[in-house]
């Protein structure tokens, strides 16, 4: 008699294409950052000019013809590429006013901003330097692995707090594409809100404002997605006494109006050190304290400044 033959069928996991995905996606943990610039370009020395009873304005290698209306001098560059606006003082030794650059494309309006041109000897001739607001978008990307598995990510920008409404909470990767997704929602999967290409370490994602290049921060980079340029850097921090302007603040020291240095010196620690770890963290970009009428703490953080 001839023994029965049992067989013993045992499934064999192989690893298939998620398997490759969630690895692929692994690779992308860390901190990547990218700057989109709008411009503006007319910036630098403004030259305002007397001659032959006419007004004429020079900047950034433009000239237009400038108008005098009692005590105020205006000009508009052509293609609004931005104005000025302002008044002799002084006996005509200074000319104050404001540049009005083009509406912004990060927030829809035009600023202005304060210019003074001071006379050059005795020709009715005036110079000042105009520094307009920056029209600049900064994107930072934040990857790291979940305990389910998969790879969270949050979206960061500083300009106008797009991550809370480009609200990304996870990524995928099949290859070179990179998918940015939504959280899941009613029981279904998190829906794409972006969608990039990975080349030569460099992660291209169309967002608002145009295509942002994600470059990947070394970790032993400096970068302003923290509050001082690395994280845990706080035990670092000293008092220092604010520098003294002439702003109309008067400024001292805690012990000059009763104030902990010690109490201050722990505030800003712990600022600096706070947890970046969602789109929701608070972000505080600077922090003045002043008591009786005189300025004792002036800090900034994530590269923000006075």
């Amino acid at each position: 008699m001839r023994a029965p033959i049992v067989v013993l069928l045992v499934p064999v996991l192989v690893a298939g294409p998620l398997h490759a995905q969630s690895t692929q996606a692994a690779e992308l943990a860390g901190l990547w950052e990218a700057k989109l610039r709008f411009g503006p370009d007319i910036r630098g020395p403004l030259i305002l000019e007397r001659a032959n009873g006419t007004w004429h304005a020079e900047i950034a290698g433009r000239g237009t013809a400038a108008r005098l209306a009692g005590d105020t001098i205006t000009f508009e560059l052509p293609d609004g590429r931005g104005a000025f606006r302002g008044q002799l003082k002084l006996q005509r030794a200074r000319i104050v006013g404001h540049w009005i650059q083009p509406v912004t494309v990060t927030n829809g309006s035009a600023y202005a901003s304060p210019v003074t041109l001071t006379r050059l000897g005795t020709a009715e001739r005036w110079r000042g330097d105009v520094d307009p607001l920056a029209d600049e978008f900064t994107m930072y990307l934040k990857v790291e692995p979940s305990a389910e598995g998969s790879m969270r990510a949050f979206l960061v920008n500083p300009e106008r707090n797009i991550g809370r409404f480009t609200r990304v909470a996870s990524l995928e990767r099949a290859g070179q594409v990179v998918r940015l997704l939504a959280a899941p929602a009613n029981g279904q999967a998190g829906s794409e809100l972006a969608e990039g290409v990975l080349r030569d370490d460099v992660l291209s994602i169309s967002l608002r404002g145009g295509t942002y290049d994600f470059r990947r921060v070394d970790r032993n980079a400096a970068s302003d997605f923290y509050p001082r340029g690395r994280p845990g850097v706080g035990a670092a921090y000293a008092y220092r006494a604010p520098i003294a302007l002439d702003d109309g603040w008067p400024v001292g020291t805690p012990e000059q109006v009763g104030l902990s240095r010690a109490a201050l010196e722990t505030l800003v620690r712990t600022l600096i050190d706070s947890p970046l770890d969602s789109v929701s963290s608070p972000e505080i970009h600077g922090v003045l304290i002043a008591r009786h009428g005189t300025l004792v703490l002036e800090e900034y953080f994530h590269g923000a400044h006075r």
